[in-house]
Parts: C-alpha cells; structure tokens; sequence
C-alpha cells in the first residue's frame, strides 16, 4: 500500500466568503507547501476541429444595458412591478455582500435583483413574501420562422427554502396586457444540495417559442424574482441576489446541442478528484450535462472524448457514452456518462487535460458552446478535489459560539491505502477577524457505513504558527500523535477527513466555491447531526 495525503480544504455552513481565483498545479514536499501560483491553463489548449463551422444565428433582439441611464437602454424603458419591483435595477454595482467575496461578480452594467440591501430588516432570512418583476420593452421578433431562443448570462446566489425557485420568466405577444404561466428558470442547484450559489457567470437558455407563436411583432419579457412559499421554518427562501447581462434572443437553430457542465468522474456514484495518486488511478470516467436548444433531436448521441498531457500532446481519444433519459429533445437538460478505457494509472505524474466535444449524427449550428475542458494531476501521494476550473475562494471555521464544530470532505478510494496526513491552505483571514495564529487545530479520520460514521483515528492535535499562514501546510499525522501508525483505508469504503476548533477560534484556509459531488461534510455537536457543507473542498 502506498501512502496517502488528503488534500483538505473546509466549509463553515453559511459563513463562507467568495474570492475569485484560479490556481495551478503545486507539488507536495516536507511540512510546508508553496503558495497558490495564480496561471491560466486556457492560452495553451488546442481549438477543436472535429465539428463543421459555426452556422450564423439569426439574432431577433440584444440588449447588453450599455449607456443606460436608470431604467432607459438603447431599447427602451424597462418598467418595474409587484411588491417589491423597486429591487430591480440596472447598474454596475457588485453585490454588497462583501463578505461573501462578490465584489469582483459581472462587471460592467447589468440587471439585478437585490433582496438583501433594500431589505435590511431581514438580517437572515426572509420570513415575509418577497417578490417582485421587471418588463422589457416590446421586441419585434417576427423575423423568426422556426421559433426563438432567449439566452443571458446570469449569476446568483439562492437560499434557503426548500420549497421552490426564486426564478422566472413570463412572456407576453400583446404588448404586455396579457402574460404566459411562469416558465421555471431552472439552474439544476438547490438550497445546499449540491450548492447554493452559481458563483461566477453562467449562460441560461429558454425555449419561448410555442409563447409567441401567434403575435411575434409585439413581444415582451418579464423577469421575476418570486420567494412566496415557506417551509416548515417560515423561511421563504432568501435574502439574496440575482445578476443578467447580455440577453440575447435569436431563432431556434435545428440542431443545437449545449455541453454545459464536465466531471472528471460519474458524481451520481462517486467523488470526482482533481489530484490523484498513481497508485489510486482508475480508468477515466467523464460525465456532461448537456441541454438541446434544437428543434430537432440529435441522433446517434455521445461525446468525444481526448487527453492531453502538460505538453499539450494528445494521448487518448474516444467516443462513447450513454444518456441517462433518451432522447434528448428541445429544453431538455440531461447526464451523458461515459467509461472510457483509458487507464490513468499508466500515466506519469504531472499535470493532463480532457477535453469533451458533443457529438451526434447531425450537424450542430452553434459550436462555441460544444466543447469543455477540465484538468487533473496524477500525484506520489495526494488525494484531492480541488478543481482547477472554478474560483477558489478563502473561507474560515470557527468564531465566537463554544460549540466545536467539525468540517471535512469524504473519499472514496479505488484501492488500498495507508493514510498518513492531510494537507490545508492556511488563508490570513481580514483584518477585523484574521486566522488565530495560536489555534489548536485537531483532525479526526471517520468512516462512513452507509448509515453512520464511526472514528477510526485522532485528534491529530496541531498548534498554527505565523509562518504557517498565506501557504499549504502538511500536517503529518505522526507529528500530531505520539506513537502513531499509519490508517489502514480499505477500497470502497468512504472516509471522512476533519478540521475540528474549539469554539472561540478562527481559521481560514483556502476552498473551491462549487461542491458537485457532495464531497464536503460539517458536523454540528447541537444536533449531533453532519451536513453537507456546500463548497467543494480542496
């Protein structure tokens, strides 16, 4: 059995901040790491040539709220509506919810719903109806004949009502005297499960074509943000935000498939992983959600498949993969999964590539939104989730209440292992509530029996340091236990590596903003309960 680090990297449920970053590769040696090494993989990657050249759309109505002077475009006047319609506004201000990192969110103006700044009252979470809308002025789009697709760039954050989505869209053919049922504005997150947040921007597509089918010279749009419903606590879900930019609506192309989102790993069975072990590698499994914008439905399904190494040479390529509800027809959002045959415990370690491009029978009219990419490390002996692709953001565990918290993520391991420690980043904190240079810090080692976690090892006790702080750190466990040896881990089974502070302390450290595999866990001693924590630890 080779040894193991696990690469943590902890949420604090409902206290994280998000600060937009992007980090490379590192390597693991002795006690303390180097710092995040801020580069890009983008420049290098290869544009793919498996597909024919992009069909030009034919573009019906824009408006990117360029020069606008309050609620006046270039298009024309928006108007507001409901009770709270005078949340709607158009501007370039972020978010004021600084502490949660969104000041670098859309730059540029933009359209925002804000129902945290005007609503001061609700510190936590809304109690009350909280509700309102924004019209756009009328668009001609009669110069469709095979019906219209409207798309924006969007970003929000969304808690905490299980009962429904905030989001909506309504759409008027008579100039706005009479409106459609909601069409759900759907982003496939939910309260904590998998996330909360679409924290950096996104691209959103609806299908309106069967709502204007009848008067399309005389169309309206109206965007709704609608937390009416509580749950069991009274919470009618949030006290938050949602961004748009860049509307776009053209007509419905024919063949037109989204690659929307890419795992390195099939997240409805298993934990993805960011770095690997060679001596953990498995075969390489990819898994998309893909969504059709096209009238017709693609035959022939699948995706291609291709692995670069750090040279950017190609070492792998293969087309395959299963839809999980076939077929996939117009607004349709579906996983595709493929188990390729390559096998990445043959690779070197060092830092690999994959790129996956939609692939079916038929010729798809919009490219650019085909092909995705992802990157992995195959490492000596560190295992992590850490995603590349998404920001990194700093967050803490601690604070002022005496209950011990614990926050970790789980692993599950493709082989046998001996686990020897766990490496953080230690972030600084801010200047009113910075990282406790002097904090106990303990980790425990759980294993999960598909009902309960048991201790298997610790407290692995660790006392921070001045120097310890703004890099990794290992922290060995046989540093932190006298007469330690090193956890058996056994293949299959799933474990759960903490942090654990006494309450009083403060520790930041470093964290991905997304957890789409639902690898994170907090444990709160109040309820004897773990939770998923909501970010994606490192």
């Amino acid at each position: 059995m080779k040894k193991v680090y696990l690469l943590g990297g902890i949420f604090f449920l409902g206290a994280a901040t998000f600060a937009q970053q992007t980090s490379k590769s590192y390597n693991f040696h002795g006690a303390q790491l180097s710092k995040y090494n801020f580069e890009s993989h983008e420049a290098q990657r290869p544009v793919t040539t498996t597909q024919n050249q992009d069909r030009v759309l034919n573009i019906l109505w824009t408006e990117d709220f360029a020069g606008s002077t309050a609620l006046t475009t270039g298009n024309g006047t928006y108007t507001v509506g409901g009770a709270n319609g005078s949340y709607w506004t158009i501007g370039t201000a972020a978010h004021p919810l600084s502490s949660f990192g969104w000041t670098n969110a859309m730059n540029g103006r933009h359209l925002m719903w804000d129902s945290y700044n005007p609503n001061d009252s609700e510190t936590n979470f809304a109690t009350t109806a909280i509700a309102g809308y924004i019209e756009t002025p009328v668009m001609d789009l009669s110069g469709q004949t095979n019906g219209a697709i409207v798309e924006f760039v969007t970003e929000s954050m969304y808690c905490c009502n299980y009962q429904e989505k905030p989001w909506y869209l309504q759409v008027s053919e008579n100039g706005g005297t009479t409106w459609s049922t909601d069409i759900v504005i759907d982003f496939g997150v939910d309260r904590n499960v998998p996330t909360e947040d679409i924290a950096h921007p996104m691209t959103y597509s609806v299908d309106i074509s069967s709502y204007i089918a009848t008067t399309p010279g005389n169309v309206k749009l109206r965007i709704k943000w609608q937390g009416t419903a509580a749950d069991g606590n009274g919470q009618m879900n949030t006290h938050y935000f949602w961004m748009l930019d860049d509307i776009s609506i053209y007509e419905t192309p024919a063949n037109e498939v989204q690659n929307q989102k890419m795992w390195l790993e099939d997240i409805s069975a298993w934990f993805e992983y960011g770095e690997i072990p060679t001596s953990q590698a498995p075969t390489l499994t990819v898994q998309n959600l893909v969504k059709s914008m096209g009238s017709n439905s693609p035959t022939a399904f699948g995706l291609q498949v291709t692995v670069y190494d750090d040279a950017m040479t190609q070492i792998h390529q293969s087309t395959g993969g299963t839809l999980s509800n076939p077929p996939l027809t117009l607004g349709d959002i579906d996983t595709i999964t493929f188990a390729t045959t390559f096998d990445l415990a043959t690779l070197a370690t060092g830092t690999y590539y994959v790129r996956t491009v939609v692939d079916y029978t038929e010729t798809d009219e919009v490219m650019e939104n085909d092909t995705l990419w992802r990157s992995f490390d195959i490492t000596d002996n560190t295992f992590s989730h850490f995603n590349f692709e998404i920001p990194t953001q700093e967050t803490y565990q601690g604070g002022t209440a005496q209950e011990e918290h614990q926050v970790g993520a789980s692993f599950l391991l493709y082989e046998d292992a001996e686990l020897h420690g766990v490496d953080m980043y230690i972030s600084d904190g801010t200047t009113t509530n910075p990282t406790d240079e002097t904090a106990e810090i303990d980790f425990y080692i759980y294993e999960w029996d598909g009902s309960a976690y048991s201790w298997l090892g610790g407290p692995f006790v660790f006392t921070l340091e001045a120097g310890m702080i703004g890099q990794y750190n290992t922290f060995n466990f046989h540093l932190g236990e006298d007469g330690y040896t090193p956890l058996t881990l056994t293949a299959g089974a799933e474990y759960v590596a903490v942090l654990a502070l006494e309450g009083g302390e403060v520790v930041y450290y470093g964290a991905n903003s997304f957890d789409e595999d639902a690898s994170s866990r907090v444990y709160f001693a109040s309820d004897d309960t773990w939770y998923l924590a909501g970010d994606e630890p490192m």
